[in-house]
């Protein structure tokens, strides 16, 4: 019962550690499929990532770009 009761307790640990890990991303967006902006944006959770992404591109009202983080 102890044994199971620490491979849960590990197995939680694990999975809350590495869900909120930070990682380098870089985002780039295309327009009529050639890639008009590509910025690093260092470590970031990938939630923080896609936000600065959507947000932070000077966009032409009327023009659709497809951003994506890598």
């Amino acid at each position: 019962m102890k044994k199971t009761i620490g491979i849960i307790l590990f197995a939680s640990l694990n999975v809350f550690v590495f869900s909120s890990c930070k990682k380098r991303f870089t985002c780039s967006c295309t327009y009529n499929n050639n890639v008009v902006y590509t910025a690093d944006l260092g470590k970031q959770t990938q939630s923080d990532a896609q936000n600065i992404c959507d947000t932070n591109v000077n966009r032409v009202p009327g023009e659709t770009w497809i951003c994506t983080l890598h």
